[in-house]
């Protein structure tokens, strides 16, 4: 039986069904119209992908054992932020110069706060994980000279515990 990824089940739950819900509906004030798991550079996306979220996990993710029998915890065990790394990288744009206007960075805080309710509304992942926890976030306004466009950067820890010698082994 081939090898359960726990890691693979918690970012396919993220893509899957909790960005999803930022839908411009009930406490969400944006409605993604992409979300991806591959990289992108910026000038791949044009105002039809817009607003985005790109998720990221290719973070230091430290262990700890927990027993004799195999299990594990990501991070350590009197922490909730030192688990996996999971990134979220959300783009927002307002078109034209808005930062003078303060347009621009209220964009990016309404986003901000649409990806954070999102990532925080289900603690445990669909049962993927133990916790999840916002370590911390940064906005970036016309990012990297793009006039109009904003970036929120937010880095989750998400702890779970695995087992690589159990029948099928879990990672």
């Amino acid at each position: 039986m081939a090898v359960q990824s726990k890691r693979e089940s918690i970012l396919d739950y993220i893509l899957a069904t909790t960005l999803v819900l930022i839908d411009g509906t009930g406490h969400y004030n944006n409605n993604l119209k992409k979300i991806t798991r591959r990289m992108k550079q910026l000038k791949d996306f044009d105002d039809t992908d817009l607003p985005a979220v790109m998720i990221r996990d290719d973070f230091d993710t430290e262990y700890s054992p927990l027993s004799s029998d195999g299990f594990y915890s990501t991070g350590s065990v009197e922490s909730v932020t030192d688990g996996m790394g999971v990134g979220l990288i959300g783009m927002v744009a307002k078109g034209g110069n808005y930062i003078d206007t303060g347009k621009i960075s209220e964009a990016a805080n309404k986003l901000h706060s649409d990806m954070i309710i999102a990532m925080l509304s289900d603690s445990t992942l669909g049962g993927n994980c133990e916790a999840i926890t916002l370590v911390s976030s940064r906005n970036s306004l016309d990012y990297a000279g793009h006039n109009g466009l904003a970036v929120c950067f937010q880095l989750y820890s998400v702890n779970y515990l695995f087992n690589p010698i159990a029948d099928p082994p879990v990672t």
